[in-house]
């Protein structure tokens, strides 16, 4: 039962009470919630505390809420090594979870101003710019956009940008030889727009990673860049001396 005398607002001491029961080991990973009903009769609040209670849970990257399906304790936080040249797909599929894109804008676009600065390209070079949501088990993860060298992979286009890898579609569509990658990472707060798209609070904390893809002969391939859900997302390095 929720203790209103303290003036922690009920969702809050909610929250907190199946929090400690997750970092427990009571709950466990993949475990479903009651729903809300149930857990609204259960600590005597409305389903629409019981709502907020569940919010903040999931900003904290502790539950998932699947449309239609309920409220599921989270895995641990996913990492990424970043020793290797993978994909956001072969990320999550390693994992045993399913990666999905939503194609926002797939087009060729001329080369601005800036982009010809960081690709070194003459101007007006053609590139395939494409902007994806990003979802690991129909959660939203993550928002990139890609600016890629039109004239080795106007084919990206066509092909199923919603179920594969653009890695992997580089390879294989393009018959391209994927060598290296220039890497930065950083963090920044999310926009009123990337927040709407990935299902958080505008200011919420995101890692921004901005990729510089080359092929194995060293041509330039083109520009990545990629917000994650900093509560879904981690990246790890392996360092050496």
């Amino acid at each position: 039962m929720v203790h209103r005398a303290r003036r922690i607002p009920a969702y809050l001491q909610i929250a907190e009470e199946i929090r400690q029961k997750i970092l427990e080991g009571e709950l466990t990973p993949g475990d479903r919630l009651p729903a809300e009903d149930v857990l609204a009769s259960t600590y005597h609040v409305s389903r629409m505390t019981v709502r907020q209670a569940l919010h903040e849970l999931s900003q904290d990257g502790l539950v998932l809420r699947r449309h239609g399906a309920g409220t599921f304790v989270a895995e641990p936080k996913m990492a990424r090594a970043s020793t290797q040249m993978t994909g956001f797909h072969e990320d999550f599929l390693s994992r045993g979870l399913t990666p999905t894109s939503k194609v926002l804008e797939a087009e060729i676009r001329p080369a601005t101003a800036n982009l010809q600065n960081r690709l070194n390209l003459k101007a007006g070079t053609p590139l395939v710019y494409l902007q994806r949501l990003r979802f690991v088990e129909g959660e939203p993860a993550a928002l990139t956009w890609s600016y890629l060298r039109a004239d080795l992979c106007t084919s990206l286009l066509r092909a199923d940008l919603a179920q594969r890898g653009l890695y992997e579609l580089i390879e294989r569509e393009c018959h391209l030889a994927l060598g290296w990658v220039e890497q930065r990472v950083e963090a920044r707060r999310a926009s009123k727009g990337a927040a709407q798209q990935l299902k958080i609070r505008a200011g919420s904390p995101l890692l921004y990673i901005e990729r510089l893809t080359y092929l194995k002969d060293d041509r330039l391939l083109g520009l990545t860049e990629s917000l994650y859900r900093s509560d879904r997302y981690a990246l790890t390095s392996v360092l050496s001396r």
